[in-house]
């Protein structure tokens, strides 16, 4: 295949009507496993429409190419600083990033090979300023020069951290969300106790200082708070490029330590509720609870491997001065109380498991968990409190009953989570099958649901889908880089059912660019 502009590639070939209904230009053709220098890549490109008439008995079918084009541009603040942040600028395909190309150390980018057309660029800037849209026009066999935005300042937040007037120690975790969003940023008190902030949006910042990143794929396994002091949340506002200044005062925490003898390996602290607040693993014989506010709290032993348990109730005072004692338990504790049981029936739940949660925000792992025998039957030790139950059969979705009380033994019958459903559509444009995944969610859900292209051209299905009601959010074409083009489909309301399957019928997609 010849990299020179307007190549022509002919073909004798014989094709079904409903392949040859190109009304409205909608074929696209990728040449070849391998682009040579100057073609696109992935090589994608609208075909002039031909009148079935003209090929319905086999004809020559003629694919007009143009030439690839690609940008340039150039900017200081796009110079690669030899650190680990990206500069550069993302390559987007409708408002999703495809492609990324990385500044030299000079601010320079160069793209790939691309079809022509319009693209929407997304610039990341160097420290200091803050990301930017542009966009740039791709010329066939030229390379063209953008022109980079101008960036904006960013702005900054300096939080002082004190505890009864006095600077806290590096290393108190903070977590900040933006005008109310649950979008989080995790950072901590470096070695004056502030926390500094920098390129920030002009918004609304919330700080809550001594609570670690709630985000799950951080895989953080320990304590949720901070053990010293108990959280805070400070609201402050950024405008512009200004440093957004403030100074908080947090309440130092309480603590509980104490021995333990026999096999205890953890310790549990309960509120006045029965719900578990915090855990900790025995170090040798000794323990110590951080992160506790002012109350009564029930302090529990574990032996798991022999399901025994010991408690002492306490009370943490309120803190008098920065210098907060623990509170000591007055006596060893030693397990030798047998736990209390969970048990009973899930129906229908020949295959699966029982989970028991406590309360304590961020844990990976349950409390305990029992796998259901044939029969849906189920039995697990537990210390007794106040716990939330999740039912995982196989063919269901997951289910939690929250607050379930296991004080004595106790016998429950849980219903398994409803079947899931699958949602099945049909993707056209101008009467003609688009391959291409539709993304579908519920409001305001973080991560939409895809319908993917299964079978049929056109076709896409989802399954395991909860029940509940839905609506369509956007399309994205496999392969999501084929050329400057925009696909939107139209908006559908839907519900899906319990074990149903939701049939969309035809959902028109409109393609522009």
């Amino acid at each position: 295949m010849s990299a020179r502009p307007h190549a022509v590639l002919r073909r004798r070939i014989a094709l079904p009507l409903a392949a040859l209904l190109l009304a409205a230009g909608l074929v696209r053709g990728v040449i070849g496993r391998r682009a040579p220098a100057g073609v696109a890549e992935a090589l994608a490109q609208r075909v002039v429409p031909a009148p079935p008439t003209a090929l319905g008995g086999g004809g020559a079918l003629r694919f007009r190419l143009q030439e690839a084009g690609r940008f340039v541009v150039r900017s200081a603040l796009l110079a690669d600083q030899g650190d680990v942040t990206d500069h550069g600028i993302l390559l987007l395909h409708g408002d999703r990033p495809t492609t990324t190309y990385d500044a030299d150390s000079h601010g320079t980018v160069r793209s790939g090979w691309l079809a022509p057309g319009a693209y929407a660029l997304r610039w990341v800037p160097n420290s200091g300023y803050l990301r930017a849209d542009g966009a740039v026009v791709v010329r066939a066999g030229r390379t063209v020069t953008a022109a980079p935005p101008t960036f904006s300042r960013g702005g900054s937040i300096r939080l002082q951290v004190t505890s009864g007037g006095s600077p806290v120690a590096a290393g108190v975790p903070a977590v900040r969300s933006f005008d109310g969003s649950g979008t989080r940023g995790s950072s901590s008190t470096d070695a004056a106790g502030a926390i500094v902030l920098h390129d920030l949006a002009p918004g609304t910042h919330a700080i809550t200082v001594g609570q670690r990143s709630a985000d799950w794929d951080d895989d953080f396994e320990g304590d949720p708070t901070s053990d010293t002091l108990l959280p805070r949340t400070v609201v402050l506002r950024v405008t512009g490029s200004s440093e957004a200044a403030a100074t908080e005062d947090l309440t130092p925490a309480g603590r509980v330590t104490g021995t333990v003898s026999g096999g205890a390996d953890r310790v549990y602290a309960e509120d006045a509720s029965g719900a578990v607040v915090r855990r900790a693993d025995v170090e040798g014989t000794a323990f110590t609870l951080g992160g506790l506010a002012a109350g009564t709290y029930r302090i529990l032993a574990a032996d798991r491997s022999s399901s025994t348990y010991d408690v002492e109730s306490v009370v943490v005072p309120e803190p008098l001065s920065t210098a907060f004692a623990p509170v000591v338990l007055p006596r060893p504790l030693v397990p030798e109380r047998a736990m209390p049981t969970l048990g009973g029936r899930v129906p229908g739940g020949a295959s699966g498991t029982i989970e028991l949660w406590d309360t304590y925000p961020r844990l990976l792992q349950p409390l305990g968990a029992a796998t259901l025998d044939r029969s849906g039957d189920f039995r697990l030790r537990t210390v007794p409190g106040r716990f939330d139950v999740t039912i995982a059969v196989d063919g269901r979705i997951r289910r939690t009953v929250r607050d379930v009380d296991v004080v004595r033994p106790t016998t429950a019958r849980f219903a398994p989570g409803a079947r899931p459903g699958k949602v099945v559509a049909q993707l056209t444009a101008h009467g003609q099958p688009v391959r291409a995944q539709l993304d579908f969610g519920t409001a305001p859900a973080v991560e939409p649901l895809g319908l993917v292209p299964a079978g049929r051209p056109g076709r896409v299905l989802a399954d395991s889908v909860a029940p509940g009601r839905y609506s369509t959010r956007s399309v994205l074409t496999a392969p999501a880089v084929d050329g400057p083009w925009t696909f939107t489909a139209e908006e559908r309301t839907f519900r899906v059912h319990d074990g149903r399957t939701t049939r969309l019928g035809t959902i028109r997609v409109t393609i522009t660019g």
